[in-house]
């Protein structure tokens, strides 16, 4: 069985143990851990698990200590609302600069929206963070041995075996192309598959202007004042090339472009994904029901929550689809272009490059 990163072995008090070493081992200091024994039946923590400082240099070079209370929260499931009012109830009372709250596995969607309700409504002096268990995979990558001291397992790539090998290599030692080689390969694409493959890379490098809508029914697309297309992304690219050397402007393209197509198509976070916006679509199905209070920038008619709701719904239905779809383009751009693109050395050897004209 393929382990994953897991607190579930450890007791709560093992686990706001493991957050004070991680805490320190960050930069954080002056940790008091306000648990008095290692015991589960210590006293009350008062609201939080652990007050810290972290240092902060201004421009000018001026250094302050932020004040930070920390509140660890062990939970299997989703961290109820219940388990996080005391922790602000005491922030409002002791004021501190941030007040961070630390979840062995998750914050439920609740949590979420009443977090987000909480700093809407109350304005509160203190800034509020959360981590999340993919948070503390990140935040550990290079803390081996607080992982082994936990017996806790080294994160898992998952992803790596749905790479692409010519990714892979691109990463590890990218080719030296130029642009008459780079545009020859894309320009024999398909126009329509090179356009869904780009997308993303068009809009990056054109960086269109958008002018104020002048009603909600307006889109994204409606407000754009410049072209978005392969054109103009060639034009961009070319414009670059007396300030950029081709060779890295071309990798940064590439390199992107897999990121994009394979975060899109990434099976390993598909179920991720479906629960957000399911999170997402139950907010929206409370809103109409009257049993949520919209934000500002979600304050709709019932016509357009009705829409939004419907929209979102086929949305999450198509994401096992989409999934699928945009692997399927990983892969082809993996074949088609990525690994051509080690073929130009050996193609400048014997003389067989082919000729670009119009660029």
């Amino acid at each position: 069985m393929e382990e994953t990163f897991s607190f579930d072995h450890l007791n709560p008090t093992e686990f706001e143990n493991f957050c004070y070493e991680l805490l320190s081992e960050i930069g954080f200091i002056n940790l008091n851990w306000r648990k008095g024994t290692g015991y589960e039946t210590s006293p009350s923590d008062d609201g939080r698990d652990i007050e810290c400082e972290y240092e902060r240099n201004d421009i000018d070079g001026t250094k302050y200590l932020e004040k930070w209370f920390v509140d660890a929260k062990h939970y299997k499931k989703g961290i109820p609302v219940s388990a996080i009012r005391n922790t602000l109830d005491w922030a409002e009372a002791e004021r501190p600069d941030f007040v961070l709250i630390i979840g062995s596995n998750f914050l439920s969607n609740s949590t979420k929206r009443f977090l987000e309700k909480y700093k809407s409504n109350n304005n509160p002096s203190f800034k509020i963070k959360h981590w999340e268990n993919p948070d503390i995979e990140k935040l550990t990558l290079n803390k081996r041995s607080l992982l082994k001291k936990y017996k806790i397992p080294d994160l898992n790539f998952t992803f790596l075996n749905l790479m692409h090998p010519a990714h892979l290599w691109y990463i590890n030692e990218p080719p030296l192309n130029n642009f008459n080689y780079f545009f020859n390969l894309i320009e024999n694409l398909e126009e329509e598959k090179r356009d869904k493959i780009f997308f993303e890379t068009y809009h990056t490098i054109v960086y269109p202007r958008f002018r104020k809508p002048t009603n909600r029914k307006e889109k994204l697309k409606d407000l754009m004042l410049d072209d978005v297309n392969y054109d103009t992304f060639k034009e961009k690219v070319l414009s670059l090339e007396d300030l950029i050397v081709e060779p890295f402007l071309i990798e940064c393209i590439v390199n992107f472009t897999l990121r994009r197509l394979f975060n899109f198509g990434d099976m390993t976070t598909m179920q991720e994904t479906i629960q957000k916006n399911e999170g997402f679509l139950e907010y929206l199905v409370k809103i109409r029901s009257g049993e949520l209070t919209p934000t500002h920038n979600l304050k709709r008619t019932d016509d357009e929550l009705n829409e939004a709701i419907k929209h979102h719904q086929q949305y999450i239905q198509d994401i096992p689809k989409r999934t699928e779809e945009y692997y399927k383009l990983y892969t082809f751009f993996c074949e088609e272009i990525v690994s051509e693109l080690f073929k130009q050395k050996a193609l400048e050897v014997i003389g067989t490059l082919p000729d670009i004209e119009n660029l």
